[in-house]
């Protein structure tokens, strides 16, 4: 006997596929003219099947819903009923969840949910190297292994050696890879692939039921090759540390790069090397954000081109600082820094095998970059935010829009008038873009870095 005044509306969204392991919501909206005293949630996997009991929920009311506890130890009615699909349960494209309702008068209604289908996201993988040590130019064999209920359908490959990446392989096929690959890659004929922290990732590894995994191989070393002609075979790597990514980690980057060289009379190379990283943080949590990870520090290093010996690391600063400039003054590395998000320039030096804790002090023969603008415009003079060196008695101004170069005679703390030097050999209009001026001595270098050509130079 069935009630026919009971109206039953049964909602089962399953997107793509219901993945095992994870939670199925089924709505149910039940109404009746009289009371519904208990309802049943059942499933079965394919249409011949009996039907398995999920849940039987009594009720008491018009309105069928189920009760939950909530956080208040109390108990919430909802019309959703989540069900946890166990990881042990076969795949299936024919799934379907009914509802049976009993009212009062032991009258039932039911309601059958179309077919919806259940996937497995059971997959992971290994990546193994046949060593994990070659030469530039040499093949590296990759075997990529599979633990997974659905087949691979496509996987792309990257070579990483330091912060750089270089795509090495790609194989698609929608009906299915085999669970077992095996591939051959040379590394590219060039020493710039050399490096002591190299892995291989397979990634976005996706099935044909788009489940999708990264996959990372073991660190392994590439080799410069000897063979090649000079001036390659002379090619260091000076810096060569690399941050481990948590496994978490999500949106990673990272970058090294040698900011300042100077070589001494002793021909010794003092070296700053600035190094950054940040990633996501992957909490795995419904209620807590990921997490940002940032740093970046500066670190001091020299090196012996007639020994080969690298120094060890030593930090100069972290990202609280940038460094502007770098010296060998008095046989001591000298760093000119300027802090994050204030006014105001800052000197360390290395000391006792660490840098000093960074100084602001004044020169008095010399003025800062805040009292600057104070004592020009006590001159009357135009003055505008541009950066300027003291050099051999004047200051001068290192940025320049025109054929001119703009210096003051500057001594004991009063600035001259304005002076106007007219560049031989004109060059032609100058653009302030990317010109950065280098003081060497008593030579003022007027470099374009976005070519790397030498604009003028003056010698003060």
């Amino acid at each position: 006997r069935r009630c026919s005044k009971a109206l039953i509306l049964l909602n089962v969204p399953p997107c793509v596929g219901s993945r095992k392991g994870n939670n199925l919501k089924i709505i149910i909206k039940a109404k009746d003219d009289v009371q519904i005293s208990r309802g049943i949630v059942q499933y079965r996997l394919q249409s011949y099947e009996s039907w398995q009991t999920l849940i039987e929920e009594q009720n008491n009311s018009n309105v069928f819903s189920f009760s939950h506890k909530n956080d208040h130890d109390g108990i919430t009615k909802t019309d959703c009923y989540e069900w946890k699909i166990p990881e042990s349960i076969q795949n299936t494209n024919s799934a379907q969840v009914r509802i049976v309702l009993f009212d009062d008068q032991g009258l039932q209604s039911e309601k059958i949910s179309e077919p919806f289908s259940i996937i497995s996201n059971r997959l992971s993988g290994d990546v193994q190297l046949s060593k994990l040590n070659y030469q530039v130019g040499e093949k590296i064999h990759i075997d990529i292994s599979v633990q997974a209920d659905n087949a691979l359908s496509e996987i792309e490959g990257f070579l990483f050696y330091d912060t750089k990446s270089h795509h090495i392989l790609y194989d698609h096929d929608e009906k299915g890879l085999s669970d077992n690959l095996h591939y051959e890659i040379s590394i590219p004929d060039n020493n710039l692939f050399a490096s002591k922290n190299c892995y291989v990732v397979i990634h976005d590894a996706k099935d044909i039921v788009k489940n999708q995994i990264n996959i990372k191989s073991d660190r392994f070393t590439i080799q410069i090759k000897s063979e090649l002609p000079p001036p390659f075979n002379y090619a260091v790597n000076i810096y060569e540390e690399s941050f481990d990514f948590p496994d978490n980690a999500q949106k990673t980057n990272e970058s090294k790069e040698i900011k300042f060289v100077k070589i001494d009379d002793q021909n010794i190379a003092h070296i700053i090397v600035e190094h950054e990283y940040d990633y996501f943080q992957n909490t795995a949590s419904d209620n807590q954000e990921d997490i940002f990870v940032r740093s970046e520090n500066h670190y001091y290093l020299t090196y012996n081109p007639i020994t080969g010996q690298k120094s060890s690391l030593i930090k100069v600063c972290d990202r609280k600082f940038s460094i502007l400039d770098f010296i060998i003054f008095s046989e001591k590395p000298h760093v000119l820094l300027e802090k994050s998000g204030k006014n105001g320039i800052y000197y360390s030096f290395l000391d006792n095998g660490s840098f000093t804790s960074p100084s602001q002090k004044l020169n008095i023969n010399s003025p800062d970059l805040k009292s600057l603008p104070e004592l020009i415009q006590k001159k009357d003079l135009n003055f505008d935010s541009s950066r300027y060196a003291i050099c051999d008695g004047y200051l001068w101004k290192l940025s320049t829009s025109d054929n001119d170069v703009i210096r003051y005679r500057f001594q004991d703390g009063i600035v001259g008038d304005k002076e106007n030097i007219r560049m031989n050999n004109s060059v032609g209009s100058i653009t302030t873009e990317y010109i950065k001026p280098v003081i060497d001595g008593k030579i003022i270098y007027y470099i374009d870095s976005s070519k790397n050509k030498l604009i003028l130079q003056i010698k003060a």
